[in-house]
């Protein structure tokens, strides 16, 4: 019985590892979180910046940082390439994407005044580890999963030992 219920455990973490791993779902979720939490942070400094508010504008860009550990800096870019404002760690951590697009962990949001492209909010990200066992393994389902099945296997270990 319990030979059966660990080898359906093992079959269910390698099918959940291979779909993971090899679909790169976790790469899409990351990518796609991102871009999201990219896409509210511009909106809300381009109120700022539509206020003319530079003072909050850089505070809100330094509590983007503090507050989330994914975020590496932040920056403001006009259109005519002049940087108007940044996080302390902006013009270290910032790699403009050569061709134009956002990568997973360089985001460019365009910012625009109308019609007009104004500018650009650039976000800097950690960046991804590549997927992996590690990386995996790291994800709560998982841990909890292998967690049960050490605990199951050492219970019936014990059990057997006394009979």
């Amino acid at each position: 019985m319990l030979l059966s219920v660990v080898i359906a455990c093992t079959v269910f973490l390698l099918s959940d590892y291979w779909f993971d791993t090899l679909s790169g779902q976790s790469t899409k979720a990351a990518r796609t979180e991102r871009g999201q939490k990219s896409e509210e942070m511009a909106r809300k400094l381009a109120a700022l910046i539509e206020r003319g508010d530079a003072r909050r504008l850089e505070a809100f860009m330094e509590a983007a940082v503090q507050r989330d550990d994914e975020i590496v800096s932040v920056g403001v870019r006009q259109a005519s390439g002049q940087l108007m404002a940044q996080t302390a760690k902006h013009a270290g951590a910032w790699r403009a994407p050569v061709s134009g697009l956002s990568t997973t962990d360089q985001v460019q949001v365009p910012i625009n005044a109308g019609r007009e492209l104004w500018g650009y909010v650039e976000i800097s990200y950690r960046e991804m580890p590549p997927p992996g066992v590690t990386q995996w393994l790291s994800q709560p389902e998982v841990a909890l999963l292998c967690a049960a099945l050490v605990l199951s296997l050492t219970l019936w270990l014990l059990v057997r030992r006394r009979s």
